[in-house]
């Protein structure tokens, strides 16, 4: 009985110990709608931000909250016999709004150059209904060779810019993993002989 016992208790603790120290933030969600689309979204990438202060919030009863978050996730728009067409979803949630416009309001600087891209569609915002904290939303769209490049980059910096401010970030390690690995399971690799 015991020698049954054994070999098993070693796998699950095995598997136990070498999933304990891994740090899950990659969440992709994928909807498959009526037309044959598919839409693959990578959500919860927070980006570490210049000045986050971390502050007392009365309304949260004793907790304290974060002064601003930046989180720049990717979606794939994966149409029946048609190119897959890729954004990034850009969503800023601070103490005070930024008033981000569409128009370059974007700025990616990757191992020191700078991209800047538009969005497009609505900028959706929206106040806590504690009034506060403030969130806005922008979509922009990326082509798919500046995924990969984003995901061969060693240094990446966002900037957001907004009327009425503007917020900036960078790249760690859980989000160059994060990007990675998205752009490796769902950007189509072509090689362009270089």
């Amino acid at each position: 009985m015991l020698q049954r016992f054994f070999p098993r208790a070693i796998v699950f603790v095995a598997v136990v110990m070498l999933t304990a120290g891994c740090k899950g933030s990659y969440h992709v969600n994928t909807d498959h709608l009526d037309d044959g689309t598919t839409v693959t979204v990578m959500q919860n990438n927070e980006l570490k931000v210049e000045g986050a202060l971390k502050f007392h919030a009365e309304s949260l009863e004793g907790n304290y909250t974060v002064e601003k978050q930046l989180f720049l996730d990717l979606r794939k728009i994966q149409k029946l016999d048609e190119q897959p067409i890729f954004a990034f979803l850009m969503e800023y949630i601070g103490t005070h709004w930024l008033k981000i416009e569409k128009g370059r309001s974007l700025e990616l600087v990757v191992d020191g150059r700078s991209f800047y891209f538009s969005g497009e569609g609505e900028v959706r915002r929206e106040m806590d209904p504690s009034g506060d904290s403030f969130s806005e939303k922008v979509d922009y769209p990326v082509d798919s060779d500046f995924l990969i490049r984003l995901a061969q980059a060693e240094s990446v910096e966002v900037i957001v810019n907004g009327h009425d401010g503007e917020i900036a970030g960078y790249f760690d390690s859980v989000n160059f993993g994060n990007v990675r690995r998205f752009v490796a399971d769902h950007v189509p690799q072509v090689d362009r002989g270089y």
